[in-house]
């Protein structure tokens, strides 16, 4: 053997790899969004556990008030809260009827006048029977009750010449 070694002189050069220039730029930008939601579900989860202790500690705060109020007190106090609810709902749906009587006074006209008087409370309408000295009193008192913002509708109906000369109706007001 002329001298030859097993062992080569010059070490063999490693099988280069091939990376494209792109690649590096896509490793970087999928490294940062790994790096975000690792950090956003870190912090997510911090919270989550904030929330629950925060929740476990008021509970305990809840249930050592729970203990420090008279029961009987506490039962009083929601009687009068539902009489309140109760009463207010009731003034609510009221409708003073002294109103419809000071209305009636304020809006009516001279030529005109009421014999007979029905209210129907939950119906929230007045059923009147009167006369008028004309067709023409009764239209402007038909123009007048329908201005009126209280009134919802005002409907003359059963009009009937008597022998007097007057015009007898039935007024039927519906209120708003």
């Amino acid at each position: 053997m002329n001298g030859e070694s097993l062992i080569p002189k010059k070490l063999a050069s490693s099988p280069s790899t091939f990376i494209p220039e792109g690649s590096g730029a896509l490793f970087r930008i999928a490294f940062i969004f790994f790096i975000a939601v690792a950090v956003l579900s870190g912090g997510l989860m911090l919270y989550r556990n904030y929330v629950v202790n925060s929740l476990e500690v008021d509970r305990a705060t809840l249930a050592k008030l729970e203990t420090e109020f008279d029961s009987a007190f506490v039962s009083e106090i929601n009687r009068v809260s539902n009489s309140i609810v109760v009463a207010a709902d009731m003034l609510d749906k009221h409708l003073k009827q002294s109103d419809i009587f000071l209305l009636l006074e304020e809006n009516t006209t001279p030529q005109v006048f009421y014999n007979n008087f029905i209210y129907a409370h939950d119906q929230k309408s007045l059923v009147l029977l009167g006369e008028a000295a004309s067709y023409s009193a009764i239209a402007l008192q038909a123009g007048i009750f329908e201005s009126l913002d209280k009134i919802e509708s005002a409907v003359f109906s059963n009009l009937t010449l008597r022998d007097t000369g007057k015009i007898a109706f039935t007024l039927t007001l519906n209120f708003k």
